[in-house]
């Protein structure tokens, strides 16, 4: 039976009444704005509104130089009420290990000393390596694994570059889903928090998938207002693999049952997407918003194609993401191994597709 929130749903009835006549369009920088928003600096801070993005170069000996790009000044949203609960934190990044280099103890130094509490997660290639058990214990294990068994996985495509069954399953017993699959949910505070697998060319991603059933059956019977999904490959994505089209089935259904925020790895990137439906157009009102976060401490990869609702990408850091989540709202902030705040924001979690649609009616 569907649960109508009629305080939200009079709200954004009020609030699509106001945008109703606007389109979203992006915003082409003059040459004197893209002097502004395009920095390849020893030290810039970039204040827009509620978008705070600042870098400083002091990862390593030999510094790489760093890129923070935003492509649009739009004010993110800052639609949150008076807390009403004690937040919950979800914390996180993908594409962590690979043995003998130092990233990963970077970021999960954040995560034990900075961050350091409610639950994490790995957005896959928790070994960025050959997916072997032994890089799992004596790699990722010293430096990530010490979240265990607070962290929550999800399956990348290194993780099935050895037989996952005797290597991955095996390390993340407990914390991965069902062996062979990889999908599960869970509660998180007030919010409904579900892992996925997009590894197409072994489980099945398809509208007619085993997975894809089991995810409308997940999100129908889930209760909680807000609600967000992990994958490793990311459906839309700016950085050098591009997008992953055979993952439409996956938003398809998100953006139909009101799934508030998606996180990826797989590109070795931070970037934020503005809220978009499925087909990558611009929906502020019932929307996802994702993230990138391959940032975990592997490697660095360049972008390639920019999407049209990317607003902010930020490359050659490693860090984490930390979302703050509550009754009806959320917060996140990117932080990379100084303890640097990189990427902040705030959002009101939105109605279901068919919560909208019965709104209009």
């Amino acid at each position: 039976m569907l649960k109508m929130k009629w305080p939200r749903l009079i709200f954004l009835f009020a609030f699509g009444v106001v945008i109703s006549a606007c389109s979203y369009q992006a915003i082409e920088p003059s040459e004197s704005q893209e002097n502004l928003i395009t920095h390849r600096t020893n030290q810039t801070n970039v204040d827009l509104n509620t978008i705070t993005v600042s870098t400083k170069i002091e990862l390593t000996k030999t510094p790489i130089p760093s890129t923070i790009i935003l492509t649009s000044t739009a004010q993110t949203e800052t639609l949150i009420p008076t807390p009403t609960s004690t937040p919950v934190y979800f914390s996180g990044a993908g594409d962590i290990s690979i043995c003998g280099q130092m990233g990963d103890d970077q970021t999960a130094a954040i995560l034990l000393n900075w961050v350091g509490s409610g639950l994490y997660f790995s957005a896959g290639d928790s070994s960025n390596e050959n997916g072997l058990i032994y890089e799992y214990q004596n790699c990722f294990g010293p430096s990530w694994g010490q979240l265990l068994p607070d962290l929550r996985v999800v399956p990348g495509n290194h993780d099935y570059y050895s037989d996952p069954m005797q290597n991955y399953w095996i390390y993340f017993d407990g914390v991965a889903g069902e062996p062979g699959q990889g999908w599960y949910s869970f509660e998180h505070g007030d919010w409904h928090i579900v892992m996925l697998n997009s590894n197409c060319g072994y489980v099945g991603c398809g509208p007619s998938s085993e997975q894809i059933a089991w995810l409308k059956q997940d999100l129908t019977l889930s209760k909680n207002q807000c609600s967000l999904a992990i994958w490793h490959h990311p459906r839309f994505n700016s950085g050098i693999a591009g997008n992953a089209d055979w993952l439409y089935a996956f938003w398809d259904v998100l953006y139909e049952y009101g799934v508030d925020v998606v996180v990826n790895g797989h590109d070795h990137h931070y970037e934020r997407m503005a809220k978009i439906n499925p087909q990558g157009e611009p929906d502020r009102l019932i929307g996802i918003r994702s993230f990138i976060v391959g940032t975990g401490g592997a490697s660095f990869y360049e972008i390639d194609q920019v999407q049209p609702f990317s607003e902010v990408r930020i490359l050659n850091h490693f860090g984490i993401i930390q979302f703050e989540l509550r009754t009806d709202s959320y917060q996140w902030k990117f932080i990379n191994v100084d303890g640097e705040i990189m990427d902040q924001g705030s959002d009101t979690c939105s109605s279901s597709r068919r919560e909208f649609d019965f709104m209009q009616k």
